[in-house]
């Protein structure tokens, strides 16, 4: 897709799970307010997946319009949509869009999410940098018994 000075990520979590954490630079447009995530993972837990979806778009559907206002002044942008990591509201997003005229070659679903965006780019990149990095102390802690004082003793010898 586009060049990086084109490009616009979007988390399209809750507000609470974005402020916790999320992508560098990206913005927030939730597909659901914090209640109504609370409201559809209790149904999810409570009753089944099926019920918990629809009461995802009944909650939704009334706000598609402002929904989709938000994302207009990045119509001519390459857009990264992801969630937390099953996709479900990034690909609902993605469709939408793609529904409402936009390009399919600038709307683009991060496969999962979130999560592995922690895990491939985040972790992986720190393992990376690790790998080179030679610590000039460590600090080692765990509860008592765990053996600390023998592996400070092996470290020593």
């Amino acid at each position: 897709p586009g060049d990086s000075n084109n490009v616009v990520i979007v988390d399209t979590r809750t507000p609470k799970e974005y402020n916790e954490a999320h992508v560098y630079q990206a913005i927030n447009i939730p597909l659901l307010n914090d209640y109504q995530r609370h409201l559809v993972g209790k149904t999810y837990k409570e009753q089944s997946k099926d019920d918990a979806v629809r009461l995802g778009w009944e909650l939704f559907s009334p706000q598609i319009q402002d929904f989709l206002q938000r994302f207009e002044p990045y119509r001519n942008t390459t857009i990264y949509i992801y969630c937390w990591r099953g996709g479900m509201r990034s690909r609902s997003v993605t469709n939408l869009l793609l529904a409402h005229g936009y390009h399919p070659n600038t709307v683009v679903q991060v496969e999962g999410g979130y999560k592995r965006y922690m895990t491939d780019i985040v972790w992986k990149g720190l393992d990376e940098f690790a790998k080179g990095y030679k610590p000039q102390f460590a600090v080692l802690f765990g509860n008592t018994g765990t053996r600390k004082t023998e592996l400070l003793q092996e470290l020593m010898r």
